[in-house]
């Protein structure tokens, strides 16, 4: 059975522990949170991830309750939720 861990400091900031993330996912929710939103090629951009990969794992992100997704197709941006 797997469960995921999310710690919400009074601060606001989440803390992803044995939540099952991998490196690129960790990267990209710091950008988020230093900068407030981050859209697929920017998360491509900064992780090195190919276009499609960089999607799978921001949806995924979502998925967790980790991130929420605003826009349409290219015009998606990717905030804490």
């Amino acid at each position: 059975d797997h469960h995921d861990v999310v710690v919400t400091f009074r601060n606001g900031d989440r803390v992803e522990e044995a939540s099952g993330l991998n490196e690129r996912q960790r990267i990209g929710l710091r950008i988020v949170r230093e900068q407030g939103s981050i859209s697929t090629p920017e998360y491509c951009a900064a992780t090195g991830a190919p276009e499609r990969t960089g999607l799978r794992d921001l949806q995924s992100l979502v998925t967790k309750g980790l991130l929420v997704v605003r826009g349409k197709k290219r015009g998606q941006r990717f905030y804490l939720p």
